[in-house]
């Protein structure tokens, strides 16, 4: 673990009470879900232990894990030992990386891969059988048990200092400000297809194309990192169904590996991203 993510990791946690790693709610949710992990083949290191804490954390009764990638023997040899369902990421809006050479932007090059997953996200509604589906970010694994709804209530963790062009994106996608004073960018979120549809039912209204055409129309590209799914739906659920929406604090950890960070008390969750695994090589 390098000096400085010590730091940062330190920094942010201990701004908010230690009292929400221990929160009130209850320990397990009767609510049944259903789970997705897009991955890439930078992250297929991090694909075992991310679904091993899903299965061991996660205290919803869980109908399928799916797991979205490119074709790949290994990924389907993945699932079958683990009992998940692949689904090729070209199924899910009908096209692969190819949707983004056509878009000359230069903080794009390097980056569709990255751009794409969010998108697949977004589309899964179609697939999914249950109401209700928790992604996670396959660098991400969970420390302590998680449940995503209490009572009629839907949980969001938040992270730490919010992203400007994440937000000009919203505004210029949706029409209105973005309104939650936090990051909702957190490495897993529960998705609800009614909420979706409401979201993308807007979108399309507004731009007069599908909603994924819209996205891209409309991203920030002004930066590296121009676009997120998570604060997208995140702020749509906040302005639409702000009764239900309960927030808490992410307590995330960011290492280099997950097997040999000792990690602090505190910490929910950690995040093992392709970048700082290439920078500790």
């Amino acid at each position: 673990m390098n000096v400085r993510l010590a730091a940062h990791n330190a920094k942010n946690a201990l701004k908010y009470p230690l009292s929400q790693v221990f929160s009130p709610v209850p320990k397990r949710s009767e609510t049944p879900l259903e789970v997705l992990l897009v991955t890439a083949p930078k992250d297929y290191d991090t694909l075992g232990p991310c679904l091993e804490s899903i299965q061991r954390f996660l205290k919803h009764p869980i109908t399928k894990i799916s797991i979205v990638s490119k074709e790949s023997e290994a990924i389907k040899e993945f699932c079958d030992a683990q009992d998940c369902v692949f689904i090729d990421e070209r199924s899910i809006l009908g096209y692969g990386l190819e949707r983004f050479e056509t878009l000359d932007e230069a903080n794009l090059k390097g980056r569709e891969g990255w751009f794409f997953q969010q998108l697949l996200k977004l589309g899964f509604d179609e697939f999914c059988e249950q109401e209700q589906y928790v992604v996670v970010d396959a660098d991400t694994i969970f420390l302590k048990p998680r449940i995503f709804t209490y009572g009629d209530q839907v949980m969001f963790d938040t992270g730490d200092s919010v992203h400007l062009p994440y937000r000009t994106a919203y505004r210029r996608l949706m029409g209105f400000e973005a309104t939650a004073h936090k990051s909702l960018v957190a490495h897993c979120m529960l998705f609800e297809k009614t909420v979706l549809r409401e979201l993308k039912n807007h979108i399309e209204a507004q731009h007069n194309v599908s909603w994924d055409d819209a996205i891209l129309a409309t991203a920030d590209y002004s930066s590296a990192s121009f676009f997120s799914e998570y604060e997208t739906y995140g702020n749509f659920f906040l302005r639409c169904h702000k009764n239900r929406m309960k927030q808490t604090y992410w307590f995330n950890y960011v290492c280099t590996d997950f097997l040999r960070t000792k990690h602090p008390f505190w910490a929910r969750s950690l995040s093992s991203h392709a970048y700082l695994r290439s920078e500790a090589d």
